[in-house]
C-alpha cells in the first residue's frame, strides 16, 4: 500500500516473498485474513525498509482467534443452597452480545445436556428457563448477568419448579440452550466457530439442604421479544 509497487510470489502464503527495487525504499504491506466462514480480521500493517537490491522474505503476523470477531457465552457460577438458586452468565469473547438468547436450568436431568436444543423441558421433569431479550443487550466482552427465579428475565410459561428441593438434587445450567431453527442457539460463538469444544454448559451442582425459589413471576408470552423457538 506504500512505496514502488512490488509483486508476492503467493499472496495468499505464510512467508510470500518478492524482488525489491533496485534502489533503497520503504514498502507497506496491509494483511487482511479471511477464514472459512468468511470472517475477516482487522487490517494489520507491515513496514519494510530497503537498504538494497536482491530477494526478501515477508513474514506476516500470525493471526489466531483475534482473526475472528465474535461473543461467546459462558455459565460463571451456578450455585443452589438456602438462599437459593442462582446462574451467573458472562461474555467471555471480543465482542458483544446482540441477539436474543435462552438460558436453561435443569433440575435432576436424564440424561444430563450436552448440546444446544437440549432444553430442560427435553430432558428433566422440572426446570426454569430464563430469556434474555434485548432489553439486558447488548452484553459486551466481560460483562456478566445474574439470573434468579422470578427476576425480570424469568419465564413462568417456560419454568417448573418446585418450590422447594431436598439436599442432593442435582443441577445443571446452559447459556445460549434453545433455537429450533439453528445448530447453535440464539447466538453464533467464537467457541462454535472456531471449531473448539461447547462451553456454554455448568454442572453437575448438588443442592444444599434446601432451595426455596421466589414466586413465579413471568416476563412475557412465549415467543416474544425476538427469542429463538425452543424444542419441548
Amino acid at each position: 500500500t506504500g512505496g514502488p509497487a512490488v509483486t508476492l510470489s503467493d499472496s495468499s502464503a505464510v512467508t510470500p516473498t518478492f524482488t525489491t527495487p533496485g534502489s533503497p525504499t520503504v514498502l507497506t504491506f496491509t494483511l487482511t485474513v479471511t477464514d472459512s466462514l468468511g470472517l475477516a480480521s482487522a487490517p494489520d500493517e507491515v513496514t519494510i525498509t530497503v537498504w538494497e537490491s536482491g530477494p526478501a522474505y515477508l513474514y506476516l503476523p500470525v493471526i489466531m482467534n483475534n482473526g475472528v470477531t465474535a461473543p461467546d457465552l459462558v455459565v460463571d457460577t451456578l450455585t443452589a443452597d438456602s438462599g437459593g438458586v442462582t446462574v451467573t452468565i458472562r461474555n467471555q469473547g471480543n465482542a458483544a452480545v446482540t441477539d436474543p438468547f435462552w438460558v436453561d436450568l435443569y433440575l435432576n436431568p436424564d440424561p444430563p445436556p450436552t448440546a444446544v436444543n437440549q432444553t430442560w423441558q427435553v430432558v428433566a421433569a422440572a426446570g426454569i428457563a430464563w430469556g434474555i431479550t434485548e432489553e439486558a443487550l447488548p452484553l459486551a466482552p466481560g460483562q456478566t448477568l445474574t439470573l434468579t427465579p422470578g427476576d425480570g428475565w424469568y419465564r413462568a410459561d417456560e419454568s417448573n419448579f418446585p418450590a422447594a428441593v431436598p439436599a442432593g438434587a442435582i443441577l445443571y445450567a446452559q447459556v445460549d440452550s434453545a433455537d429450533t431453527g439453528s445448530a447453535w442457539g440464539g447466538v453464533r460463538e467464537l467457541d462454535e466457530i472456531l471449531g473448539e469444544p461447547y462451553n456454554n454448559i455448568a454442572g453437575p451442582v448438588t443442592a444444599g439442604p434446601i432451595v426455596v425459589t421466589p414466586p413465579a413471576a413471568a416476563q412475557t408470552e412465549s415467543g416474544a421479544n425476538g427469542l429463538p423457538a425452543r424444542p419441548r
